[in-house]
């Protein structure tokens, strides 16, 4: 699965383009009163002008090996990582990641993945973000609606085995769409999800598809 575009609502659009374009270094692609468009790798990131909550989580894949680097670099821009159980790193088995709040509150993350392999070495740099890798699509029935995206558009997950009423990983190395039960804990902060709602473009083995959850 390939994320191609991503559209998120925000309570403060100046707030979230300072925080991703001048702060963090993302490139700016366009802007309106209403939106902001960012490129992140291969995939463009918008925000778009809301009165509503909404607590979302995503993901940024980088490249194997750099998220040593990718600390330093977040760190030395005073970003504050949110910690797990005393760690600033979470292992999985399907990579290492680190987490942030963004200026709206969002769990924001910076995951390696074994399919993106550095090319050189050195201080971590924006550019080498490859894409959007994750984003979190929370429901009262989680196994329902995982599976709903497996008929719907053809997902083909890694692991479906692993799937339960907590917690379903729909996706894989490439892309993936987490669907936690409302109320679920998200790493590493302990807030409960909350049903939210975003624009997702996307390609599976099935074709290309733009969705509005």
């Amino acid at each position: 699965m390939l994320i191609h575009s991503l559209t998120l609502d925000s309570r403060d659009l100046a707030a979230q383009k300072d925080f991703y374009t001048e702060r963090l270094g993302f490139k700016l692609i366009s802007e309106t009163q209403d939106s902001v468009r960012i490129k992140i790798g291969k995939t463009e990131l918008t925000f778009q002008k809301s009165d509503s909550d909404q607590l979302y989580h995503f993901a940024f894949m980088i490249p194997t090996t750099s998220l040593e680097e990718c600390i330093e670099f977040v760190e030395g821009l005073g970003v504050e990582l949110l910690p797990f159980k005393g760690e600033k790193v979470i292992h999985f088995d399907r990579g290492r990641a680190i987490y942030f709040h963004d200026s709206d509150g969002n769990i924001a993350e910076f995951i390696e993945r074994p399919n993106a392999i550095r090319e050189k070495g050195g201080p971590f740099q924006i550019s080498e973000v490859v894409r959007l890798n994750e984003i979190g699509l929370p429901s009262k029935d989680a196994l329902r609606r995982a599976d709903q995206l497996i008929q719907d558009y053809g997902i083909v997950p890694i692991a479906k085995q692993r799937f339960d009423d907590e917690f379903c990983w729909v996706g894989d190395f490439e892309g993936v769409i987490l669907v936690p039960k409302l109320g679920r804990p998200w790493l590493p902060t302990g807030q409960p999800a909350v049903t939210n709602s975003f624009k997702i473009e996307f390609s599976t083995p099935k074709g290309r598809f733009m969705v509005e959850f």
